[in-house]
Formats: structure tokens, C-alpha cells, sequence
């Protein structure tokens, strides 16, 4: 036989604090998780500056020290889990960037190469969620946040395919800064079910979670509803489903802390946290055994968001914390070991026939140890004492199991009266050949051919020798259908033994639920007590289209304005109710039957997430029996709730208010003018502000004046003989809020109730002209009106300031009628632009009344762009062909700047009276200047044609002669030909003689003159 014996971390007495080495980096918020090789991962978290970490180190518990991973993370992180794989290797899930924001990453440690790898992508950004790994080695990722609202959504992780997948079971409830604790039984990590709880005793956040040895839940501390930390705890009994309160308190409120269950010892270390809003420096234990928080020793250092774990053998009875963040919200580097006495044995589970060895260390010297050993089946407890060697630790044979504790659970105390600590060990003689399935419901959508896998977990506890067992489902799968198991047989002598098993479903198959069991029979060797088969329920689900939705569970009661727990939840449903996982469809919800006249807040529409849309934060804020809620979505037919009721809270307000029977208001600001008085309530509200009653308070004295300014004094208030309402009377100018107080209740004053002086209102009522051009010198009139707010008289004689964009511009005296003017305002300062003018009175003291200030609102005096002028005279009349030029193109502004002309300069015109010139002016200061243009209208008279006639003398020939000739125009530089105007024919001659007169004309056209003239033309004979 080999004995091993463990090295203890520290030599430090039981329930003690000892100093262990630095981390290489101060961080807080990281992660610590003990791998296959003993040593401890340290991951991310935030550094002195408050900056994710990118770095990671790893600390040797046989030397003491701390050494950073030569690789660094992908992605900075802090505020992560980290969960160990069965595979040795690290999951890193979500946390916060360095930009403060949830990521939506994992990242996976390597611990063959010490590097990371990643990252994988998860559904959604997501921090202070939990990560808990199943016993089949999937993790589930529950809850969170996203950085803007809670998340109900699970994510499971199988290192198998190194990725995630989206649950189709939600949180009833979002939920972030939550716990998540596996019990004993699996619950619900085998079934893949999420079922409700009985609810906690009392409201908690930022708690604890510890499974204890006899599978119960300790949740202890945390913060209630109104943020005050707890020093309670509670006790989750599965059996039960319930939770009960603990007797016993811890010795100071915390939250925030760390509260894990010493491994190889039962006990729960509570440490570290806050309590209102300093961190709490002491620690302490929860001892199930006498169900009592006890004192130990307290850490050197406070710190909170530190990481902690716990040692394997040889280094048990110690748990390291590591770095976290201390006082004034450093990060720290320092760790310290608490030590404490440890119980264990050498297995888990015994075969009939195996004999338990139990094995101790960290008590006290040579001390005398009382050890109880119980069973769950009835039988007389067995005592034993034995004595720990001068180490503090002690190894034996306690007793051998037999056929009869089959199926059998141990739970042994240790007592060490020296030490004065309690140390428990649970271990099993189980049952051979138990099978479980997971999933234990899968479903596939109709019409296709579909693939389901399931595991198959066979499992051989109890075992001393080889067992075989054969696989077989029954009844055998639909037609068209396949089932097969890889392996077929599982053979194991001892432990869980695995098998996949395929079922391939037909497109032909109808929807509807198809149960089947899966059997592990004896098929060979030596299987424990004959017992090798046990069945299993599961179902494969064909699933229809989406036809209708439901309300699964039913609302329950709530409490008004308090979210309706557990989360209202719809599912999408075929013809065959059953929920169709594809459909992610938009639902409504809105009230139904309302009988308080509530309203509905939170989402009211959701998108299903595998076929269920969960409203995590419904209230309804007034108080009703009978409220029902309606679901729809597009295309399916909707549903109406069972009925529920809202019923009024636990008395959380006080109010001041304006009714006895609650039916009024918390009393409003108000004046109260001197002589007249105001009577006020006590009324009892819930969190909802639903009535409760009008409550006597418990002294006079609790009815009071707060915030008094000016001469309110404490007398002007005086409560009623019963309490219950009180009368505040105006005297002098002043205010006050009355105020009521009643212990256990949050007060909601009244307002301000003011007793004035004579408060003014002005109105501004012109600004003549309202408009004006850049430059004008005005003058602009203003007036304005001022009158008692209350009942409207005028003020007379004040003087009332006028202002234009904040700058003083004169003033004027009340009148009779309030009104004052002031009437000569030069705007010519002014830029082009609206400006405000606004009137402004000065409180003051005028024949008597002492008048308040007020201010009108503003009017606006609108400053123009100015129109330059041209000076443009009609040019003097011009012939046709001449060229315009700067004698006609002569136009001058007012303002500098150029000008364009139509036509241009060097055009020429035809003929004509009346024709436009058109000049368009740029000014050169185009802010304040318009673009004017201008026409003008000049005439162009006909030209006389450059005309030449030749005459002729000849000899009679028989032959008609006529005179030649040409006409031209005056363009340059090439003149018109216009000798198809001239006319010859009056030349034309054929018998002999002198023709001295012989006439031509020109015909002239729009732009030349007609003209005529005469040749002398001869023929001779």
C-alpha cells in the first residue's frame, strides 16, 4: 500500500491569515482557476489605471511564486469567468473591454502550449453572467448583461466543437451579478430544463452562493431592493424547492464578497466585499454542522473583486486569494493563504466490498479528532476518534462497505475540540447502470429530413468488475426513420461510459411527440447485483408551423410596479402545442382586462428566441383583481391570459397630500399669500404610490417645516390633534416644504409653498419697425407692460430696461396703463440678422409694494440686406454698326462692386427704338448688400448702305444695255453685300440716244435707309 500524505501550503494555525508572494501586475476583477498540473491561472482583470488586461501568470504552489504567460490574451478583458474544461484547458468567457463595455468573446487557455486562443464569438456582448460547468463537461453561460439591459438568454459551450450555442431555455428572469450553483443532482444541466424555485426570503443582489455536502444551497449577504447590505442568509433545499431563512447572521453585513465552501473541509469562508460603501476587513465561516457563522482570523489586507482557489493534494487546506482591489479602489498585488483542517478519502465512491480510507490534515498537533460517520439509509451513525501526529494530520482505515450500503451517501464530521474547528467528507457506494440522455428533448421541423444526437451515459458505479451493456431503444423508431448507437455496447468497471446515438428522422413524418427509453441491458461480465438496465423518458419532437402562441407559464401575482416574477413568458406553438424552436417572430403583449386602470411597462413587444419570447420586465403600477394580458403576433392566433391580481405593496412612502382619502396628490408648489392657509395629509402609499391610509404619525413633533427661507418661521405650521393632517398658514414673505416623518418610510414632501412678495410679470408688446435695411439709423420704438402676476393690475412708475442681443438700448418709465416705450433705438450697429430684444425689470420698492423682478420674452428685430442704387441714364442714340461701349456702358453703384451687361460691351445692336440695356451689380461686401440690377433703353437708327452705280456708253448693237452697280453695308470689318436691294432697271436702254436722267433705287431693309439717284447712260449710233 502507498501512502500519500499532503505538504500544507502553510504552518499556520487552523482559521488564520498567512502572506504569500506578489502577482507580477497589480490587477482586480481577474480570474483564478487551478489547472490539471496544480498551478494557478490568473487571468485579465483591471490594472492601477483601471485598464483591461491583456496579461495573464500562473502561480506554483510549491514554490510560492507568481510568473507571467509569455502570450498574451486576444482581447483585454476583466470582470470574466473562467471555467476549467475537462479537457484541461481554460474558458474564458465575456467580460469588460478596456473601454469599459461587455464584449461578445470567449477566449480558451491552452495549458499543453500556455498560450491563448480565440476569440470565439458568443450571441451577445455579455458581463456579470455565470459560467457552470456540467458533469457531461458543456458549459452554461447564464444571464448577464449587455451593457445596456439584463439578459435571460443561456449560451452552452461544448469543447467538443469549441464553440457555442444559443439554449432554447431562457432565465424566467434577466438577471446580472447573480449566482449559479450545480447541485448534487445535476439540476438542471442533465435534463437541459429550466425550472422556477421557490423565491428567496429576502431580496438580494451581489450575494453568495455555496453548495453545501448535504446538497443544499447557503446564499448569504448581499444588497436588498433598496441597496442596504445584508448580514442574512438562506438555506436552498432542493427536495424542497424552497428556501428558508438562517437562523444565524453573519457579524456584519456585506455584499459583494466571496463565499465559497472549503474544499475538503464543508465549511464557507465569507470574505471581503463591501458594506455601505466600505470595504468590510474582517472574515468568517459558516459551520453547517452547528449552523452558525463563527469568527476566524481576518486578512492583512481588505480587498474586494479578488480571485480565489482552492489547492489539490499535495497542497490541500488552503484557500489563495490573489491581488483584487483594495483600499480607495486600487488594484493590488499582494495575496494571502487562509488556512484551515481538512477531511477527505482516498475515492468518491466504493464499491461493495472496498474499504474507506480517510485522510486529514491542518489540525492541531497530537489532537484528539471525534469522527461521525452517517448514512442516508437509516442505519446507527459510526463514531471514531483518532489522533492527529505532530504535523496535524492523520490517515486511516475507517470501515469496508458492503452489498448493503449499495446506493448508499456518507457524510463524516471531524471535531477537534483543540482546534476548535468542524471538517466534513461526503462519499457514495452507488448503484450500478444508470442511463441518462441529454438532451432529453430535441425537436426537428416537419417536412425535412433531420439529424438529432443524443449522449448516452451509462453509468457503472458500484462495479468491481467489468460490466457489459448493450444499447436498445424501444419502441422502435417511425417508419423511415434510423436509430443507431456508436458504440453499440459499453463496457466499464466503474465510472460513466459514453454512446452517441443518431436518430434520422423522414420528411415524411407527421408533427407530433415520438417518446422513446433507451436501455442498457447485461450483456456480459460481472454486473453489481444483477441490476443493469434503467430507463429513461425522451422524446424527439416533429414540429409543425407555427399556428398560435400561449401564455407558459401564466402570469402570476405581482405586486404594483414590481416586475411580474417569474418572467411572462409566450411561447410559439404548432397545432400540436408544441413549441416551434425555429420561429423567432415578433409578440405583443398588452393588458386585457384592466380593472385598475393600470398601465403596462416594460418591452411589450419581444422576437421569440427559439420559439419563446420572454418579457423579464412587465409591471403593472396599479392595484387590480382580475388583470389579464393579451399576446399577438402577425399571421398567429393570439391568446388571452388566465387572470391574476396586482395587490397593493408593503407601506414604502409617506406623502404630504391634498386629500384624506387618497384621492389627491403630494400637495404641489403653491403660493399661500399672507392671511390664508393650506391643510395638508399624512398619506401611507406603496411603491407604486397605491394608497394604503391616512396614518397618524407618533408625536406632533413629526409633522415639521423644512428648507424655510425668508419669515417663515416653525409656528405657521400646526398639526392636527389626531396627527393626521396638519394647516400651514401664509404670514410673513417667505417658503417652506412641509415635511411628515414615520419611521420605516421614505418621506415625500410637499412642495415649495412660498409666501410672495408681489411677483411682476412683463410682457414685451412691439418692436416698430420690426424689420429695418443694413445701416438704417431707425429710430425703432419698444414697448413693453408690466403687471401683478396675480390679478393682472399695471405697475406704475417702474422702470422697465430694453436690450438687444443682451445689450443695453435704453429704457422708459411705466405709464398709467404699465406700459413703457422707449423710442429712439439707432439699429444702424446692427448685422444682418434676427436680433432679440427682450425687457427686463429690476425688483424694486415703488410707492409702497416691493414689486419682484421678471423678464418678458423676446420679440425680434429683423435687420435686411440694403439694396446698393445705380445711377443709369438711357444712352444717347447711337447708328446702326456702332459698337456698344463705355459710352453707352457707363453704369455707377452706391457701393463698391462690379457690374455685368447684357449685352456686352462690343455687341451692336440692329436698328430700333426702345431696346433694353441690362446691368447686373455684384457688391463687394455681399453680406450686408443685396445684388441689385437695372435697365436702361437706348435707340439704334438705320445706316445709310455704301452704294456705287457705273453708267455706260456703247454703240448700238440690237441689244438691251442697263447700268451697273453694287450696295454695301457699314460692318467691319466685313461689310454685308446688299446689292440685292438695288434696283437698275430705270437704265435700261436699247435704241440709240442720251439718257441723262436715268433713275436707280434702294430698297433699305430694317437696319440700312432707302435712297434712290440718277446716271447719264448713252448709246450712240
Amino acid at each position: 500500500m502507498m501512502l500519500l500524505c499532503a505538504v500544507p501550503l502553510s504552518a499556520q494555525p487552523p482559521g488564520t491569515w498567512s502572506p504569500k508572494g506578489n502577482l507580477s501586475q497589480a490587477r482586480t476583477g481577474h480570474t483564478a482557476t487551478v489547472l490539471a498540473n496544480g498551478k494557478v491561472l490568473i487571468v485579465g482583470g483591471k490594472d492601477v489605471n483601471g485598464q483591461a488586461m491583456p496579461t495573464a501568470e500562473l502561480y506554483d504552489p510549491a514554490t510560492g511564486l507568481y510568473s507571467l504567460v509569455p502570450t498574451n490574451l486576444p482581447v483585454p478583458v476583466s470582470g470574466h469567468t473562467a471555467t476549467l474544461l475537462l479537457n484541461g484547458n481554460v474558458l474564458i468567457v465575456g467580460g469588460k473591454a478596456e473601454s469599459g463595455t461587455p464584449i461578445p468573446y470567449a477566449q480558451v487557455f491552452d495549458t499543453a502550449s500556455n498560450t491563448f486562443a480565440g476569440p470565439v464569438i458568443l450571441s451577445v456582448p455579455r458581463s456579470e453572467h455565470t459560467a457552470t460547468s456540467l458533469k457531461d463537461g458543456r458549459v452554461i453561460i447564464a444571464g448577464g448583461t449587455d451593457g445596456s439591459i439584463a439578459l435571460s438568454t443561456i449560451e452552452i459551450y461544448d469543447s467538443l466543437a469549441a464553440g457555442f450555442s444559443l439554449s432554447p431555455i431562457s432565465l424566467s428572469v434577466a438577471r446580472q451579478r447573480h449566482t449559479a450553483t450545480l447541485l448534487d443532482d445535476g439540476t438542471n444541466g442533465d435534463t437541459g430544463t429550466m425550472a422556477p424555485t421557490g423565491s428567496l426570503i429576502m431580496t438580494r443582489s451581489g450575494h453568495s452562493a455555496a453548495l453545501l455536502l448535504d446538497g443544499t444551497v447557503l446564499v448569504a449577504g448581499g444588497k436588498n431592493a433598496l441597496g442596504q447590505n445584508l448580514n442574512s442568509a438562506e438555506i436552498y433545499t432542493p427536495t424542497a424547492n424552497a428556501f428558508s431563512l438562517v437562523t444565524a447572521t453573519m457579524s456584519i453585513p456585506r455584499s459583494g464578497h466571496t463565499g465559497a465552501q472549503l474544499q475538503d473541509n464543508g465549511r464557507v469562508l465569507i470574505v471581503g466585499g463591501t458594506n455601505g460603501g466600505q470595504l468590510v476587513t474582517t472574515a468568517e465561516v459558516y459551520d453547517p454542522v452547528s449552523q452558525a457563522f463563527l469568527a476566524v482570523g481576518s486578512p492583512a489586507v481588505g480587498r474586494q473583486l479578488f480571485g480565489s482557489n482552492f489547492f489539490g493534494v499535495p497542497y490541500t487546506g488552503g484557500m489563495l486569494a490573489s491581488g483584487g482591489q483594495g483600499a480607495n479602489d486600487l488594484a493590488l498585488a499582494s495575496s494571502e493563504l487562509f488556512s484551515y483542517p481538512t477531511l477527505r478519502t482516498d475515492k468518491q465512491d466504493y464499491p461493495p466490498g472496498y474499504t474507506v480510507r480517510m485522510i486529514g490534515e491542518g489540525w492541531q498537533p497530537n489532537e484528539m479528532i471525534d469522527i461521525l460517520v452517517h448514512e442516508n439509509n437509516g442505519d446507527p451513525d459510526l463514531t471514531m476518534t483518532i489522533t492527529a501526529d505532530a504535523t496535524g494530520a492523520f490517515s486511516f482505515d475507517a470501515f469496508q462497505t458492503d452489498l448493503g450500503d449499495l446506493n448508499m451517501t456518507f457524510l463524516a464530521t471531524a471535531s477537534g475540540p483543540v482546534s476548535n474547528w468542524t471538517a466534513q467528507a461526503k462519499f457514495t457506494d452507488a448503484k450500478p447502470n444508470t442511463v441518462t440522455l441529454n438532451p432529453t428533448t430535441a425537436s426537428v421541423n416537419a417536412g425535412t429530413a433531420s439529424t438529432v444526437n443524443y449522449t448516452v451515459t451509462v453509468n457503472f458505479n458500484g462495479n468491481g468488475n467489468s460490466c457489459t451493456s448493450p444499447l436498445s431503444i424501444s419502441p422502435a423508431v417511425p417508419a423511415g426513420w434510423t436509430a443507431t448507437f456508436t458504440p453499440a455496447s459499453l463496457t466499464s468497471t466503474g465510472g460513466d461510459a459514453t454512446s452517441t446515438l443518431k436518430i434520422v428522422t423522414s420528411a415524411a413524418t407527421a408533427p407530433l411527440t415520438y417518446a422513446f427509453t433507451v436501455t442498457a441491458g447485461n450483456g456480459g461480465g460481472t454486473c453489481q447485483s444483477g441490476t443493469a438496465t434503467s430507463n429513461v423518458v425522451t422524446s424527439l419532437i416533429v414540429l409543425g408551423a407555427a399556428n398560435h402562441v400561449a401564455f407558459v407559464p401564466q402570469p402570476t401575482n405581482a405586486v404594483s410596479t414590481a416586475v411580474i416574477s417569474p418572467a411572462v413568458t409566450v411561447q410559439v406553438l404548432d397545432a400540436n402545442n408544441n413549441v416551434v424552436t425555429s420561429s423567432s417572430a415578433p409578440i405583443t403583449v398588452a393588458i386585457g382586462s384592466n380593472p385598475g386602470g393600470g398601465t403596462l411597462a416594460g418591452t411589450v413587444t419581444q422576437n421569440a428566441v427559439n420559439g419563446v419570447a420572454t418579457f423579464n420586465n412587465l409591471s403593472i403600477n396599479k392595484v387590480g383583481t382580475g388583470y389579464t394580458l393579451t399576446a399577438n403576433s402577425s399571421g398567429l392566433t393570439g391568446t388571452t391570459s388566465s387572470a391574476f391580481n396586482i395587490t397593493v405593496g408593503a407601506a414604502a412612502k409617506l406623502r404630504v397630500e391634498t386629500a384624506v382619502d387618497g384621492s389627491g396628490i403630494v400637495v404641489p408648489p403653491q403660493s399661500v399669500t399672507s392671511g390664508s392657509s393650506i391643510t395638508v395629509f399624512s398619506i401611507r402609499r406603496d411603491a407604486g404610490d397605491n394608497f394604503i391610509d391616512n396614518v397618524a404619525l407618533a408625536s406632533m413633533s413629526d409633522w415639521s417645516l423644512v428648507s424655510i427661507t425668508g419669515g417663515v418661521v416653525a409656528g405657521d405650521l400646526n398639526p392636527a390633534g389626531n396627527k393626521r393632517s396638519a394647516v400651514f398658514t401664509g404670514n410673513a414673505a417667505g417658503s417652506a416644504a412641509i415635511h411628515a416623518t414615520l419611521a420605516g418610510l421614505a418621506s415625500v414632501d410637499s412642495g415649495t409653498l412660498t409666501v410672495p412678495n408681489v411677483a411682476t410679470t412683463l410682457a414685451l408688446n412691439s418692436v416698430s419697425p420690426n424689420s429695418v435695411s443694413y445701416g438704417s439709423t431707425g429710430p425703432v420704438t419698444f414697448t413693453a407692460t408690466l403687471t401683478r402676476t396675480t390679478g393682472g393690475a399695471a405697475v406704475v412708475g417702474a422702470t422697465v430696461n430694453f436690450t438687444v442681443d443682451g445689450v443695453a438700448a435704453g429704457s422708459g418709465i411705466t405709464n398709467g396703463s404699465g406700459v413703457a416705450t422707449f423710442t429712439t433705438y439707432n439699429p444702424s450697429s446692427l448685422s444682418v440678422s434676427g436680433h432679440n430684444v427682450q425687457a427686463s425689470f429690476v425688483a424694486a420698492t415703488i410707492s409702497g409694494p416691493s414689486y419682484l423682478s421678471s423678464t418678458s420674452g423676446t420679440l425680434s428685430l429683423t435687420v435686411t440686406k440694403a439694396t446698393p442704387m445705380i445711377t443709369w441714364a438711357n444712352p444717347a442714340d447711337i447708328t446702326y454698326g456702332t459698337a456698344l461701349s463705355g459710352t453707352q456702358l457707363n453704369a455707377t453703384a452706391s457701393v463698391p462692386g462690379s457690374f455685368v451687361y447684357t449685352p456686352a460691351a462690343g455687341a451692336i445692336l440692329n436698328a430700333g427704338a426702345g431696346q433694353t440695356l441690362h446691368v447686373a451689380f455684384s457688391p463687394t461686401d455681399t453680406t450686408n448688400y443685396n445684388n441689385p440690377t437695372k435697365d436702361v433703353l437706348i435707340n439704334v437708327t438705320k445706316a445709310n448702305a455704301v452704294i456705287v452705280v457705273t453708267p455706260y456708253s456703247v454703240t448700238y448693237n440690237g441689244v438691251a444695255h442697263t447700268a451697273t452697280g453694287t450696295a454695301s453695308g457699314v460692318e467691319s470689318p466685313t461689310p454685308v453685300s446688299l446689292t440685292s436691294l438695288l434696283d437698275l432697271s430705270g437704265t435700261t436702254h436699247t435704241n440709240a440716244g442720251t439718257y441723262a436722267t436715268d433713275a436707280w433705287t434702294f430698297a433699305g431693309n430694317s437696319n440700312y435707309n432707302a435712297t434712290s439717284g440718277t446716271v447719264s447712260d448713252s448709246i450712240t449710233k
